[in-house]
This record gives structure tokens, C-alpha cells and sequence, in this order.
């Protein structure tokens, strides 16, 4: 994430990240691993044993 607040012309390298700070924004995200063994022994059908999934808000 920070690596595109650097700036590199060939002569000055300048670097944005002194000026960044992380701020609140309200949003929380949690995210979770659960074994394949133990999914497949609870729901067998689930989606996620078959394709890729992923969950956005």
C-alpha cells in the first residue's frame, strides 16, 4: 500500500509515507480459516469446497 506513496524521478527520491497517517474510517473487516476437513464434516455441499469464494460488503 505504501510503496505507491514513494515518488522516484531519478534524481529526488521522495518519500510520501512521513506524511500518512492511518485514520479510522468506521469499517471493520474480520476474516476467518476454517480447515477443509472440518467444513466438508459439517456441510459437504458447501460452495467453497468446489470453487473459489470470496465475500465483499
Amino acid at each position: 500500500m505504501f510503496e505507491a506513496a514513494s515518488k522516484d524521478d531519478g534524481e529526488d527520491k521522495t518519500d510520501f509515507k512521513q506524511y500518512i497517517d492511518a485514520t479510522f474510517t468506521g469499517i471493520t473487516i474480520y476474516r476467518a480459516l476454517v480447515a477443509q476437513e472440518v467444513l466438508r464434516k459439517e456441510n459437504p455441499e458447501h460452495i467453497s469446497l468446489k470453487e473459489m469464494t470470496a465475500v465483499s460488503a
